[in-house]
């Protein structure tokens, strides 16, 4: 670790501290014993002495400022080592719960909808139960997604490239039903295209939780406005000057106060860069000076009980950084707040249309779906009844299996079956590792891997696999049955 070379640095100055300070008491005990003084025979006895002393302080002097300077430096990186360890940990807890969440929202998401089918017909009253029950589970896997967003720090996310001239007003038109009555949303944006690379539906997660916070900072009985605005242009000097900016780049992680207005600035700078800066700004309450040191932490949050999670804020600092970017925040109590974020420009690049609107557009129905046999292969029992139901009205016939061994043995006695759909975390191997086994063996044998994890960090890996498709749990019916269409059609 870094701050660690620092420490090691620091002891060898102390010990050259020490060195030179004995050497020093040992050139002033021999100048006044044996009073080698002849260099300073102009001089009174009082002024020797000064200036004997003088000549043993300054390089003392010069090294206690050079150890104070190089302890001070190794105290911050060490304080940004333990909060990066500290998010490391946070990552690893939150990934490991978020895989067990989603497979209960598997479970459950899979009965509403066979309840919103059935139900259609019978009952629309009961039906519409049904119904809310899967709005509550996708705001459930939201907020899955945010927890996940902490043990994705180095993993890579799927990026496209993005104009935020169309992209962020269709956002905010989203927003209007957020907004309470009597504030006023305004926006400003460039008229030129405005390209960045970036994951659509993260930046869409950005935008609403800063417009949301906003909303919720407004000082009632005042009328509020929020204002969103979109440029182009590299970091205001204002910023470099608080910074005191001189290399090309600069990783920042400092809290400053100058002329009564609060900064926070966390990210990647650079000076040389060309940003599209997505600004926020309200003129709510503004944030206080202790409680801005720490608003984005996670779990971190001053609304009431059950009125939030404490994870948008530092969700969006994490995605601002995995898109090379940064946030910068100005407020001042009683007069506003302003969300400024920074993300890199990307030149000489055209916006192609998301191949997945394509892809779902026109799913084709299985006329043979009676005659194909799939093995299913899920640990978690609940899991695992609701896909038996679910490819059973889709019309296949299917056979469970707890764990890949289970599988490799069945395959192996001479079972035949047309797919195979298998969670990717499983005992005594993962699901990657049989699929690869199972590729050796039969190639021609389709998979379909379902993951709580970064389907992209799997993806890099699907050479030598029969892996047709990557599911994210908790997939719903029409994203399974695409998936299975897809894989019999190749």
């Amino acid at each position: 670790m870094k701050y660690k070379s620092q420490e090691q640095e620091i002891k060898k100055i102390r010990t050259l501290a020490v060195i030179s300070a004995f050497f020093m008491v040992i050139i002033f005990i021999l100048l006044v014993t044996y009073k080698q003084d002849s260099l300073l025979s102009n001089f009174s006895t009082k002024n020797k002495d000064i200036i004997l002393m003088l000549a043993m302080l300054i390089p003392i002097g010069f090294i206690l400022k050079l150890l104070y300077d190089k302890t001070k430096e190794a105290a911050e990186l060490r304080e940004q080592f333990y909060q990066s360890q500290k998010m490391e940990a946070i990552g690893r807890l939150a990934g490991g719960i978020a895989h067990d969440f989603n497979n209960i929202l598997a479970s459950s998401t899979g009965y509403a909808e066979f309840l919103v089918e059935d139900l259609a017909d019978i009952d629309p009253k009961l039906q519409n139960f049904a119904k809310q029950i899967l709005l509550a589970n996708k705001q459930a896997q939201k907020l899955v997604e945010q927890i996940l967003s902490f043990s994705r720090k180095q993993e890579n996310i799927d990026m496209s490239y993005i104009d935020l001239k169309e992209a962020i007003p269709e956002m905010l038109e989203l927003l209007k039903s957020r907004i309470k009555q009597g504030i006023e949303l305004k926006s400003e944006i460039v008229s030129k295209p405005v390209i960045v690379k970036a994951n659509h539906s993260l930046l869409h997660q950005i935008i609403m939780n800063l417009c949301v916070n906003a909303v919720d900072a407004m000082i009632p009985n005042k009328k509020g406005i929020l204002q969103v605005t979109v440029v182009i242009d590299k970091i205001p000097e204002d910023i470099k000057n608080i910074l005191n900016l001189k290399s090309k780049e600069n990783f920042i992680n400092k809290l400053i106060n100058k002329v009564n207005q609060n900064y926070l600035i966390n990210g990647n700078i650079n000076t040389k860069t060309l940003y599209a800066i997505i600004t926020i700004k309200d003129n709510g309450s503004g944030i206080e000076k202790e409680i801005l040191k720490q608003i984005f932490d996670p779990f971190f949050t001053t609304k009431g009980t059950n009125k939030g999670t404490g994870l948008g804020l530092s969700s969006a600092l994490n995605i601002v950084e995995m898109h090379k970017g940064s946030i910068i925040v100005k407020t001042k109590e009683n007069i506003g707040t302003e969300f400024m974020i920074f993300l890199p420009i990307e030149k000489n690049h055209h916006i192609y249309k998301d191949a997945n609107n394509q892809n779902n557009q026109n799913i084709e129905k299985n006329k043979q779906s009676q005659q194909k046999y799939i093995l299913l292969i899920e640990d978690d029992i609940s899991v695992a009844g609701t896909m038996e139901i679910m490819l059973e009205r889709m019309g296949y016939e299917s056979l469970h299996c707890l764990n890949p061994l289970e599988a490799i043995d069945l395959l192996d006695a001479g079972e035949k079956f047309d797919l195979i759909i298998s969670d990717y975390k499983m005992p005594h191997m993962t699901g990657l590792e049989m699929a690869k086994n199972l590729y050796k063996k039969y190639p021609k044998l389709k998979i379909i891997m379902t993951t709580g994890f970064s389907d992209k960090k799997i993806g890099t890996q699907l050479k030598n696999t029969a892996i047709t498709t990557i599911l994210k749990k908790p997939a719903n019916q029409d994203e399974i049955k695409k998936a299975i269409n897809e894989a019999f059609k190749e």
